[in-house]
């Protein structure tokens, strides 16, 4: 038997932004993510290996609101690592999360410039904060 593309609806089948929910999905699990790194300051460094490079590469988001998220997850993932940084007294464990977050910055710059010079205010802020 042929299938043609009359039989599901044609061209006409197409997702547009409307109807592509997933952002909810992803804007739910940043915001569990960061749940989890402020609750678990332990784990920090476990915590950095998965999510770290991850939030760096999340930060080509397309929609506006994940990508603001993902910006103030990445924020409290260094916030919790200067915090561990402070109160430990240069452990091994802290010479570690510093060195995994050194090795993150030249991508998260180069994602982050893009948003900087960016049209939408809210996104600007994000990568503004996200620098500083």
């Amino acid at each position: 038997m042929e299938v043609d593309d009359d039989d599901f609806g044609g061209e006409d089948y197409d997702y547009s932004d409307d109807d592509d929910l997933s952002w909810k999905v992803r804007k739910a699990a940043t915001r569990c993510l960061a749940a989890i790194i402020k609750t678990h300051p332990g784990q920090l460094s476990r915590i950095f290996d998965t999510a770290g490079p991850f939030l760096v590469k999340r930060f080509t988001e397309r929609e506006e609101n994940v990508k603001v998220d993902i910006y103030a997850t990445f924020i409290e993932l260094l916030h919790q690592a200067a915090i561990v940084v402070e109160s430990e007294h240069a452990g091994a464990g802290v010479t570690t999360i510093v060195d995994k977050i050194r090795g993150e910055v030249p991508n998260a710059v180069k994602a982050l410039s893009k948003d900087l010079g960016g049209k939408s205010e809210k996104t600007r802020m994000g990568a503004f904060q996200a620098v500083c």
